[in-house]
């Protein structure tokens, strides 16, 4: 980034001083080690028995530590903002991260109504039950289209040079595109510069080309670069609780490289067993969703269904149940992956809501800010210096 546009930001010492705040390795301290894993899948395929899971990482954070310092910068706020909506936003980022640490605290003491009730604070109520998604599984086993086997002509290569061209069109000079070793698409960012991840794997159809560069690059990156640009450090961070409109505009903007409106919105397996936690234990979540994938692989005739089955179940198990020690209580959960379908539901009513739905779309484009974040960053008069035009499909074909 210019390095006087950096020094003219707006936040430039307070964001310093958030910067300079303990870092701690949330996501690695939720997750099973990989041998972990392993051992425990093992283990239940053999014995049939619930997992009783560990998470000895999380023991590393020091949480009266990290308080002191978020309480010690609270009161020092003031004297590093000069306006009240850019110290309201920096004390609702705090308590955020606030929240994030009692979260690890709770993996620490082994509550897992904490880590439960804390993931619903930290990002928000599913509206749905696990019933609505019994019903949309049932119409979707009846369907057709869903299940079609698309031809697979887009590789690694391809799909980078992609990446490049909508970099290109965008003037994106911050990130950059690299082929990986890792079986899924990965967008990280440091500071300074981005980097796409691109499976050396990947094989992919040119519809799904298109979505995964529509989710990707025209929502996750352009918000972020607008962040960049905008006059706040903060907006390329993320202020409170914006993911949920992060990972809605990133569904909805993807559903648009489709002819018509599918049936079906993306996000479905992820929010069905947030749904499934809820009301049930890990049993009743994993053998619900093995059998919904084992109907759907014995519907396309795969030989290996069950095994499959198996595997997807797992992996959304494992999701689901990050941070958990007791996966045999019911209405126990890492209640975060609701957040495609929740945030899609949210962008639609807001869209619908708008005069004028283009103007509407653009403001969210001023960085990685949520819908109720929209009034507050019109008060500070900072209006977006980059918008999406969704011209990922038109990319895609270029390539044919």
């Amino acid at each position: 980034m210019n390095r006087l546009l950096e020094a003219h930001k707006r936040d430039s010492q307070a964001y310093g001083a958030l910067t300079s705040l303990p870092t701690f390795g949330f996501h690695r301290f939720i997750r099973l080690h990989p041998d972990d894993e392993k051992r425990h899948r093992e283990s239940f395929e053999r014995y049939k028995d619930i997992p009783q899971f560990f998470y000895p990482a999380a023991m590393e954070f020091d949480i009266e530590s990290y308080h002191t310092e978020i309480q010690l910068l609270k009161e020092r706020l003031p004297d590093l903002v000069d306006h009240r909506v850019v110290l309201h936003l920096y004390l609702r980022k705090l308590t955020e991260l606030e929240k994030r640490a009692e979260l690890i605290y709770a993996v620490q003491q082994k509550n897992d109504a904490g880590v439960t009730r804390l993931s619903v604070d930290l990002y928000g109520e599913q509206t749905s039950r696990a019933t609505d998604y019994a019903r949309e599984f049932a119409e979707m086993l009846e369907g057709r289209s869903v299940f079609h086997e698309h031809s697979r002509p887009i590789d690694a290569t391809r799909f980078k040079k992609m990446v490049e061209v909508l970099f290109l069109h965008y003037g994106i000079t911050t990130w950059d595109v690299y082929l990986h070793s890792g079986s899924s698409l990965r967008v990280k960012r440091g500071r300074g510069r981005g980097r796409i991840l691109v499976p050396k794997q990947l094989q992919i159809s040119r519809a799904r080309a298109a979505r995964l560069l529509t989710h990707e690059i025209e929502v996750h990156v352009l918000r972020a670069l607008a962040g960049e640009q905008s006059p706040l450090h903060l907006l390329s961070r993320g202020l409170d609780q914006y993911l949920i409109t992060e990972e809605g505009l990133a569904v909805w903007a993807q559903m648009q490289m489709h002819d018509a409106k599918p049936n079906h919105a993306p996000g479905f397996w992820d929010a069905w067993a947030c749904a499934l936690a809820n009301e049930g234990n890990f049993l009743h979540v994993y053998h619900t969703l093995r059998e919904a994938r084992r109907s759907i692989h014995e519907k396309l005739r795969r030989p290996d269904a069950d095994e499959r089955a198996k595997d997807a179940a797992w992996r959304l198990c494992m999701r689901v149940y990050r941070g958990i020690h007791h996966p045999h209580h019911a209405r126990l959960g890492y209640q975060r992956d609701h957040l495609y379908r929740t945030g899609l539901k949210q962008i639609e009513d807001y869209l619908d809501g708008a005069e004028n739905q283009m103007a509407a779309l653009r403001k969210l484009y001023v960085g990685k800010i949520g819908i109720e974040h929209i009034d507050l960053i019109n008060e500070l008069g900072i209006a977006p210096s980059i918008t999406s035009e969704f011209i990922s499909r038109d990319v895609v074909e270029s390539f044919f």
